[in-house]
């Protein structure tokens, strides 16, 4: 590609096939085989969905988009030999407010554009608009379609709807978003490039859907989620099955105008396999379900056996061998249910198949031979039903030989096996024992279906469980369980009941912050500078203390133990912890804190 004075630039793009992201970059010389790192992180909000690369007037350029959306700039330095990290000589991007008419209603770019792209072209960095339909017609052509900033310029463009292309001043930080009386225009062209190609609903795998005003299930890709489910961990207990690999397919094929999609699922936290649209996963004593893209949960139940928890004396404690037997036999009756659900849809469709056929007028017509038609469709009705009775039997067969099998119980202290063969009940006696053992608890519930949970992470520790239920907003229902599960979301620190206040006053909440769980950790980096920390109405931290100011870079939730550190810019940490409805601090001093 040549610029405007003919010198030719060279651009190479790197970009993941996969929703797997980038941690390293290195170079290598075939020659003497030295491979020197250029950039590496360990930190999953930190990997990069591109990495571009410029050779350019004798020198070379290296950007990194980040998986938060900030970007990092290198260069060669040909007198040191090695790259050096020009970023800081940037624009800060989060620091751009845009506004449509009124210059004093400036907002972010998350409040005024429904949805939007993030991504590297020809070394620019590109935000794709998608206005809501109320603004695309006010404005029509002089609405923005993108923002390009020049990384080896170092300039800002606005193109619009209408082709027009307008180059701002360096010193423009409030950007207006109409072609229209347009302040510091630094120059204008026209140019078809990248203003014809229609807003893409449907990314590659490495683009991030972000949708954080008016977030619709349908359109919602939670990033950390992706990353999960497109991790192959060693210690993952279960890999996707097939029927859960197609989540994202189905969820975009889905009419959003029915009622009767399944959008919204119910989970039973005694099941440990996926369910479609839920992906379970464990790791020691944490277990986590997280939803795929367009499902959320709006139930959550745990199964329990009565006889686990009558209570009386002389109940039998059921061993965890006939717990699993009668899982096996609950997913035994389920595939059987669906086998007999399959049969009565292929025969409705069969029996339509044979009105047709009976009512064609054509087969009045003498002279039209159809009659082979009909035989060939009860022929199709019978060898269906042989072979899928035969194996509906196969599994009856299989069902009772297992359940009613004779037990084998070994006697540690004799070393004996009973084999006393048990009675073989009838059929349906067998099939109604399991359901009727099982009791179904309701721990949460919802009517509202626009906050829905997304992630549930489950801790069964030694005579107590917790339950952490994760909305999209990264607010939280926490359960605790002794006996009965109970509701303890008020009690401990979270994202209701901790706040970070702007220097404004305002809260700075979802989606103006970077979050990231960790089985029950929570991670939080606010975008805006965060003046002061709450918890309910008592203040915990303030920037300005003793008249020493200090800079919040991120702060770690640690729930199940309730305490939360704070972690400051200059590399330094406070310990916080919360007792009996009182947060106090408990330790502070320099960080030795590693993102991961």
């Amino acid at each position: 590609m040549q610029d405007g004075q003919g010198l030719i630039k060279k651009f190479l793009d790197y970009k993941p096939v996969t929703v797997l992201l980038i941690n390293k970059v290195i170079e290598s010389n075939p020659d003497t085989r030295v491979v020197d790192v250029i950039w590496e992180t360990d930190n999953t909000l930190l990997m990069a969905y591109e990495v571009s690369v410029c050779a350019y007037l004798s020198m070379k350029y290296m950007a990194i988009l980040h998986k938060n959306y900030n970007f990092t700039l290198f260069v060669w330095d040909n007198r040191g030999k090695l790259w050096s990290n020009m970023t800081k000589h940037r624009f800060n991007m989060r620091e751009l407010k845009f506004y449509f008419e009124d210059k004093n209603d400036l907002k972010s770019i998350e409040q005024l554009s429904k949805s939007y792209v993030v991504y590297l072209n020809h070394f620019k960095y590109v935000l794709d608009f998608n206005f809501d339909e109320k603004w695309r017609e006010r404005f029509g052509p002089k609405l923005a379609r993108n923002l390009q900033y020049n990384l080896l310029e170092n300039s800002i463009s606005i193109q619009f709807q209408s082709s027009i292309k307008i180059t701002l001043e360096s010193n423009i930080r409030n950007i207006k978003l109409v072609n229209d009386k347009m302040e510091g225009v630094a120059r204008v062209v026209r140019s078809g490039l990248m203003c014809k190609r229609p807003f893409k609903y449907e990314f590659p795998e490495y683009y991030e859907f972000v949708n954080n005003i008016d977030m619709s299930i349908d359109s919602y890709v939670d990033p950390v989620q992706a990353f999960l489910e497109s991790s192959s961990q060693a210690q993952d207990e279960n890999v996707l099955e097939e029927s859960d690999r197609k989540t994202y397919e189905e969820s975009v094929e889905r009419s959003t105008d029915s009622e009767d999609d399944a959008t919204f699922v119910e989970l039973d936290i005694t099941i440990r396999k996926p369910k479609k649209g839920i992906v379970y996963r464990k790791s020691d004593k944490y277990i986590e379900y997280t939803c795929g893209l367009g499902f959320g949960i709006t139930n959550i139940i745990e199964s329990t056996h009565k006889d686990q928890i009558s209570g009386s004396e002389g109940a039998t404690v059921e061993s965890s061998g006939t717990e699993e037997a009668t899982i096996s036999l609950d997913e035994t009756l389920k595939s059987i249910d669906e086998t007999l659900n399959f049969i009565d849809q292929t025969l409705s469709s069969i029996d339509k198949k044979l009105t047709v056929l009976e009512n064609n007028e054509n087969l009045r017509d003498k002279s039209t031979d159809l009659s082979y038609k009909i035989p060939k469709s009860l022929d199709e009705k019978y060898n269906f039903l042989q072979k899928h009775t035969r194996s509906l039997t196969e599994k009856y067969n299989s069902l009772f030989k297992k359940h009613n099998s004779p037990d084998k119980t070994t006697d540690k202290s004799s070393n004996t096996t009973d084999n006393t063969p048990n009675t073989v009940d009838k059929p349906t006696n067998s099939m109604d024992k399991p359901t009727n053992s099982m009791d179904k608890r309701l721990i949460w519930s919802t009517d509202n279906y626009d906050e829905p949970i997304v992630r549930v992470i489950l801790f069964d520790g030694p005579g107590v469980k917790y339950l952490l239920g994760q909305k999209r907003n990264y607010t939280i229902h926490f359960f605790s369980c002794m006996d009965n599960w109970q509701e303890i979301t008020g009690k401990t620190l979270n994202l209701g009941t901790l706040r970070m206040i702007d220097r404004r006053g305002d809260e700075i909440r979802y989606p103006n912050i970077i979050t990231h769980f960790t089985k029950f950790q929570l991670y939080v980096k606010p975008y805006a500078a965060c003046h002061r920390i709450m918890y309910k109405e008592q203040e915990i931290w303030a920037s300005r203390e003793k008249g020493v100011i200090t800079e919040l870079d991120f702060l770690i939730l640690q729930i199940l133990e309730n305490k939360v550190n704070l972690y400051f810019r200059d590399k330094t940490v406070k310990r916080f912890k919360l007792s009996n409805g009182q947060i106090s601090l408990i330790s502070k001093g320099n960080s030795t804190y590693k993102q991961h």
